[in-house]
């Protein structure tokens, strides 16, 4: 099946040098990241069947919250964790005539560089920040109630507290926000 391929193709590409990397004689981020490139990844965050699928409802709640909406008015959203871009890429077209601003996030700040001009079609509301959103964003310069939405895919279970994570999340939602 060819939704299955980019996840195979991952498999087909880490599986061998698995053990090196849990021995610590390999850099699991230049297996994933060959070269800091992102493309090897891309496949499997919007490509993939899973992933496909998962874009795909992820779009379909954010397209009810914005038919919700009063006219006139424009969401503020924040992307937890966004890494490679994959769930944003689905997300922004449906954004595009009804958001103030979409905060991309992440901790690393290569995922940030590497996101800037890939979504610079969408350069009029778009703002790229560092957020560990396993300690306190107040402490890393958000303030809180600031979004409507908060997307956040692929990136809560990895977090070493789940329950500071979800307080830390809901703390950038403003009443009546909503956690995707």
């Amino acid at each position: 099946h060819a939704g299955l391929r980019p996840l195979v193709d991952l498999a087909e590409r880490c599986g061998p040098r698995l053990g090196a990397v849990l021995r610590g004689a390999a850099s699991y981020q230049e297996l994933l990241f060959p070269g800091g490139s992102m493309e090897a990844l891309l496949p499997v965050y919007e490509e993939a069947a899973v992933s496909r699928f998962y874009n795909d409802a992820l779009v379909a709640a954010v397209e009810s919250v914005v038919a919700a909406l009063p006219p006139g008015r424009l969401l503020c959203v924040i992307e937890v964790g966004a890494g490679t871009g994959g769930t944003a890429a689905s997300v922004l077209p449906s954004l595009e005539l009804s958001c103030a601003r979409y905060t991309f996030t992440d901790v690393s700040e290569v995922f940030l560089r590497q996101a800037e001009p890939r979504f610079a079609r969408f350069a009029r509301f778009m703002q790229y920040e560092l957020l560990n959103i396993d300690a306190d964003p107040r402490l890393q310069g958000f303030a809180a109630a600031q979004f409507d939405v908060a997307v956040a895919t692929n990136v809560l279970h990895a977090t070493p507290f789940i329950r500071n994570t979800l307080r830390n999340c809901r703390r950038l939602l403003c009443d009546g926000g909503f956690l995707l």
